[in-house]
């Protein structure tokens, strides 16, 4: 699929400039602080805060469109809880159109997301997530960049035919997911 390829340029070169001090390309400076100051408009998530409340949602978008250079962005947040040390495990179904994404603070900069995972739902389909067969992206972020009671913002970028809706699991986990966690996350397994 096309559009999650063009992703890994985008995240590599994002954190790759956070990482190394640089500036970000101007446009995501732009939609940074835009969404950072629109941040309690956005629809929020609550994460899941324990293996056996993980769950997939459907998020339709289209009511939080920035548009930066030409381009649409949408967004959600969620809030940390005050218990530190947990770490950000989430997945969502690869879209369509779907051209980039990525993780910002209500204030300042994260180094971010580095990598992820493209995995086909193998075993089974799963409700909110999608049917067998469609392709899963998840992503991990290490506890150390994440802030007790922080908000955090994260944003996609779709062409601008498609439709902007999500089916997502957003988790904050003590501890590191494992095989019990197969029947909510096949695409792993």
């Amino acid at each position: 699929m096309k559009p999650v390829f063009f992703s890994i340029l985008i995240l590599i070169t994002i954190t790759t400039a956070s990482s190394r001090g640089q500036e970000e390309p101007p446009a995501i400076m732009e939609l940074r602080k835009t969404l950072q100051q629109n941040v309690m408009s956005l629809p929020e998530i609550i994460p899941a805060l324990q293996k056996e409340d993980l769950t997939f949602h459907e998020l339709d978008l289209k009511e939080t469109r920035t548009e930066i250079d030409g381009h649409s962005y949408y967004a959600f947040r969620f809030t940390t809880p005050e218990d530190s040390g947990r770490e950000l495990v989430w997945s969502f179904r690869a879209m369509d159109g779907l051209e980039q994404w990525f993780i910002f603070p209500e204030s300042g900069t994260i180094q971010g997301f580095r990598r992820f995972q493209k995995r086909p739902l193998l075993f089974k389909s799963v409700e909110n997530a999608g049917k067998k067969g469609d392709l899963m992206i998840m992503q991990r972020l290490a506890a150390e960049q994440l802030q007790p009671t922080s908000t955090y913002i994260i944003w996609f970028r779709f062409q601008d035919t498609a439709e902007p809706k999500v089916n997502l699991s957003l988790n904050l986990l003590k501890e590191q997911p494992n095989r019990e966690l197969a029947h909510v996350f096949p695409m792993l397994y």
